[in-house]
């Protein structure tokens, strides 16, 4: 095999390897923070209570501090699933307002440098009576904690509640380039509103979060095209080298 054979060899090859899927060992994952606070807010009189709540994505535990972590080729999985993320308000003293704040932190470190793309999947149940109302924000914001200052991407979940359950999910633009440590934030608001009817009632919980994590995307494979201009650029150059013999 001539010198330029072989190069076009090995860069077609890099070329599709770069594309490919990626090869890693098991990503160590480490909760960093995973707490609530629930605002009750009664209009008459006006009061506000407000109070911590601990561990409101659930106790997590596959090793201490770990939530459940399944590979499956190139795609990471975590899943939660929330026992205490709930609130509710009743039309009690002129109305009640109920909001449940929680937050959850976490560390994902690869053993090798990775494309990141995560998906964000979350659902519950709600009950909203006599006027009362419900509603789902939330947001993610992932940053990759190399060293080296880089880029952040996430983004708002967007909710859909229909006929007593509720989902709420958001696909994240992904890395451009491959870093090996990246910490998630994902905060999480629940809102309950009794207001007018004195029968007036709501509740509404969140039973299940995943989080998806591609790392085949964010490193695109080279087009046919692109591959094809590689091939006879690299055929000119051979070309050339016979004509010079």
């Amino acid at each position: 095999m001539t010198r330029i054979s072989r190069l076009a060899s090995k860069v077609i090859g890099t070329a599709l390897a770069f594309g490919g899927l990626s090869a890693f060992g098991a990503p160590v994952v480490t909760i960093t923070g995973n707490a609530g606070t629930l605002r009750v807010t009664n209009y008459l009189p006006a009061n506000i209570s407000e109070g911590d709540v601990a561990n409101p994505y659930g106790v997590l535990a596959v090793h201490p501090g770990s939530p459940i972590v399944t590979i499956t080729g190139s795609t990471v999985q975590i899943t939660l699933n929330p026992s205490a993320f709930t609130v509710s308000a009743a039309n009690v003293a002129g109305g009640e307002t109920s909001e449940f704040d929680g937050k959850l932190d976490f560390d994902i470190q690869f053993d090798s440098p990775v494309f990141l793309q995560a998906i964000l999947s979350e659902s519950g149940n709600y009950t909203a009576n006599n006027g009362a109302t419900v509603s789902v924000a939330a947001g993610t914001v992932i940053t990759e904690t190399d060293g080296t200052g880089g880029p952040t991407d996430g983004g708002n979940l967007a909710a859909v509640l229909s006929g007593g359950t509720w989902g709420a999910s958001l696909t994240t633009a992904g890395f451009n380039a491959a870093y090996s440590d990246f910490h998630f934030s994902i905060d999480n608001k629940l809102t309950a509103e009794a207001l007018g009817d004195p029968a007036a009632a709501a509740t509404i919980s969140k039973s299940s979060l995943i989080i998806t994590i591609n790392t085949a995307t964010g490193s695109p494979a080279p087009e046919p095209a692109s591959l094809g201009v590689l091939a006879l650029g690299l055929g000119g150059l051979m070309a050339r080298r016979r004509h010079k013999r």
